[in-house]
């Protein structure tokens, strides 16, 4: 028997780093660790559904759009010391954009429609404050990953986009993340913490690989595959408590499905 592990891989470098991860948590757990990858959070998202993956990583609105009963957490994803973070809009430090209301007839770069920082929690957030999200830019277009949507900001092919920060009150110890490939970046705008990403395990998998599972990740964090739990998940550790409370993320959604604002 095997565990199947599903996420969504973003480059071929996080892909060498989930096999390390692999070989180390199959030993860990004592049975082998498949990969799935996903072709994108919707798609992962339909993997959990069909049951075709035993454990996955789950961003928050991966997670919220799981059917209910599908999957349940098992572990949070920690980032600094915090195990949510922030939703922010993204510019240059040498933009001309200084305020939301700069926007208008801009280019956003968004990771994808299913990313809360990277395109969700941003529209939702816009709207909140008046601006109607679908008549605001130029040009919307998705990159897939927040280190491309980043980089067509830093290339000049967008002017803004969105993507997570961590909370201003955690003791950040590693490479300031306002600064890619030596360009400075701005926060344009906060809309406020986010929750946590999580690894989930499907609602049917037996307790004695749930235990397996938790232990492994929480060791994989402390030191053997720090490394690559950096490089895959952008984390710092993971956490076996209770995590976030995702129910406002989830009404905030259904209002903003019913209003069709991602349409």
């Amino acid at each position: 028997m095997s565990v199947t592990f599903g996420y969504f891989s973003q480059d071929s470098g996080t892909r060498d780093a989930a096999e390390r991860l692999r070989v180390w948590m199959s030993d860990r757990i004592g049975k082998p660790m498949v990969l799935r990858y996903a072709g994108g959070y919707e798609a992962l998202a339909r993997e959990v559904d069909a049951a075709t993956v035993d454990v996955a990583w789950l961003p928050p609105v991966v997670y919220v759009r799981v059917p209910t009963g599908r999957a349940e957490p098992l572990v949070s994803v920690v980032r600094g010391e915090q195990t949510g973070y922030e939703s922010v809009l993204l510019v240059r430090a040498d933009s001309p954009i200084h305020t939301l209301a700069d926007l208008r007839q801009s280019r956003a770069a968004w990771v994808d429609a299913w990313s809360a920082s990277g395109f969700v929690v941003p529209r939702v957030g816009l709207k909140s404050l008046g601006v109607d999200p679908r008549t605001l830019f130029r040009v919307e277009a998705f990159h897939g990953s927040h280190r491309a949507a980043i980089r067509a900001v830093v290339d000049g092919a967008a002017d803004v986009t969105g993507t997570h920060a961590r909370p201003r009150e955690a003791k950040d110890s590693g490479e300031e993340w306002t600064v890619v490939t030596g360009v400075a970046m701005r926060v344009l705008h906060s809309f406020g913490a986010v929750p946590s990403d999580l690894i989930a395990v499907r609602t049917a998998l037996a307790p004695e690989d749930r235990t397996a599972l938790r232990d492994a990740f929480v060791a994989a964090g402390e030191g053997p595959m720090k490394e690559e739990i950096r490089q895959i998940f952008g984390a710092d550790a993971f956490r076996s408590d209770g995590g976030s409370d995702y129910d406002a993320l989830r009404a905030a959604l259904a209002k903003a499905d019913a209003d069709g604002l991602f349409r």
